[in-house]
């Protein structure tokens, strides 16, 4: 089986191996107008576009036919290639339907469909700060993902800033890194520069 790329729309997903065949590619919401169609796989837009804060462009872009599928939480008829989230495929996996964004439905869909790698670029973690809810949804789906044998690789992201673990003064995640790699050698931790 291929694995996935998944393009999200901050800095780095133009890093990502668009126009490798060995690839899928997945994307989301309006990062789907810069990517060519015959670039993509799948879509995910899990938000009514008739409520939702968008442009008047992207709206029209989504009722084009487009070559790949364009996942939401329900039928859209105005939406060619529509095919629905599989909720309670994905409830099944994660019990505590912790699906708070976007990123939350992919982890959920490469677990349901069975994807052994999904690599993610162009995440931006930061906007974490301003919805906590989104980030605690999305780890919880990697840490659910991985233990079920999906293997999620964050490629290209923006680190949170987390000052200190909580009880330790003075003890920062680049100190918790440190130890790690010391206990368990520095291969098997990777963290991207400015986190």
């Amino acid at each position: 089986m291929k694995p996935v790329a998944f393009l999200g729309s901050a800095d780095g997903w133009e890093n990502a191996p668009l126009g490798d065949k060995q690839w899928k590619v997945w994307t989301c919401n309006w990062n789907s107008t810069r990517i060519p169609d015959s670039e993509i796989d799948v879509c995910f837009d899990m938000h009514d576009w008739r409520t939702a804060d968008y442009y008047p462009t992207y709206a029209d872009h989504l009722k084009k036919k487009h070559s790949y599928k364009v996942i939401k939480p329900r039928e859209d008829d105005e939406i060619p290639n529509c095919e629905v989230f599989p909720l309670k495929d994905a409830m099944m996996f994660f019990p505590n339907h912790a699906f708070a964004s976007t990123l939350s439905y992919v982890v959920a869909y490469a677990v349901v469909k069975n994807i052994p790698d999904l690599y993610m670029w162009g995440i931006n973690t930061t906007e974490f700060i301003q919805y906590p809810e989104m980030g605690y949804s999305f780890w919880y789906c990697v840490g659910v993902a991985r233990t079920l044998g999906t293997n999620v690789h964050m490629v290209s992201y923006d680190v949170q800033k987390a000052p200190e673990f909580y009880g330790y003064v003075n003890y920062s995640w680049k100190d918790s890194y440190r130890d790690m790699t010391t206990i368990h050698g520095s291969d098997n931790y990777v963290i991207k520069d400015g986190g």
